[in-house]
């Protein structure tokens, strides 16, 4: 079953039902055929999945891995593992057609079952992010990528449903499956905001995903929007230059012109949602420069809010050098 096929989210919600109450039989239909049918040495090679449908790699990123083709798969017969993560999917998807409904409360309820059917992140370290904490805190947040208000640009339900299918995708460390998404929505997207929009998903994608000249390519796609006057005061610009400037901070060569992309955010976006995040780096960067007085005057007023990032500023503006 694909939520892609008719982009029906009713009647995605009732077929996959259907197939997570089947994977939910299966299991028990498993148990009862283990104590009564044994199978032979021979017929398990050709129906026991070896495979994991994912494993974590040295950075404890997801591996995707395809079935075998060649393989009989059979719920009744497999390990434990393969029907969890087919049930698993189920949620997943379940989940997320809650979450595109404004349902957050039921979208985190099916997600906080996911947790005990996938091994790798229940053993994981619970500091590092995985997709379980991510979707969680997508519900707090409702939103994933991108807010209501900045996908306003986008129309049609049918376009908003694909676009939090990428972004789900995104979540879910399917970073090359999500760019393609995105820029096969942008191939179709008419709206100067929502084609913007588009393109800052195929940027978030191609920097995480940090294959090749990504920085490079990343760079392409920002300048290109900064160059757009007509996006000049909308909500979607402030999210590029806030995207680009948090690129930027991470070469020593972009991290001026981070900084005058994070003085331009704060003075048109006064309320935006990434401006504490924003004043935190420009001070940041005005104490490492050694511009100490006008960092403490902004400091004074962004300190009134006693958080990580106020601590962590009035530490580093105490040091001789401006370095922790």
């Amino acid at each position: 079953i694909s939520l892609e096929i008719e982009w029906n989210a009713k009647d995605a919600e009732k077929f996959y039902t259907q197939a997570l109450e089947y994977f939910r039989k299966s299991r028990e239909k498993r148990d009862a055929v283990s104590l009564y049918a044994a199978i032979g040495d021979d017929l398990k090679t050709q129906i026991f999945p070896t495979q994991k449908p994912t494993t974590l790699n040295q950075w404890k990123r997801i591996v995707y891995h395809d079935e075998d083709p060649l393989k009989l798969y059979n719920t009744a017969s497999s390990p434990v593992w393969y029907i969890d993560d087919k049930e698993k999917n189920c949620l997943f998807i379940l989940g997320l057609i809650k979450f595109s409904n404004d349902d957050f409360n039921g979208a985190k309820a099916m997600w906080e079952k996911v947790k005990p059917l996938d091994q790798s992140i229940t053993d994981m370290d619970s500091r590092l992010p995985n997709i379980y904490t991510r979707l969680i805190s997508a519900c707090k947040e409702k939103h994933m990528m991108f807010t209501a208000n900045e996908k306003k640009c986008l129309g049609n339900s049918e376009m908003r449903l694909k676009v939090q299918y990428a972004e789900y995708l995104f979540l879910q460390e399917k970073f090359n499956e999500a760019k393609g998404a995105f820029m096969k929505l942008l191939s179709q997207a008419k709206d100067n905001e929502a084609k913007t929009l588009l393109l800052i998903g195929v940027a978030d994608c191609t920097e995480i995903a940090a294959e090749g000249n990504y920085k490079q390519v990343v760079a392409n796609i920002y300048e290109q929007i900064a160059k757009n006057k007509k996006l000049k005061y909308s909500e979607v610009y402030a999210l590029a230059i806030f995207r680009y400037a948090m690129s930027l901070w991470g070469t020593v060569p972009g991290q001026k012109k981070a900084y005058e992309y994070c003085v331009e955010y704060a003075e048109n976006f006064p309320n935006g949602r990434n401006l504490r995040e924003v004043q935190f780096h420009t001070i940041r960067y005005l104490i490492l420069n050694g511009k100490k007085g006008e960092a403490q005057r902004k400091l004074l007023e962004f300190s009134k809010i006693d958080d990580g990032y106020a601590r962590y500023l009035k530490k580093l503006m105490a040091t001789s050098n401006g370095y922790l």
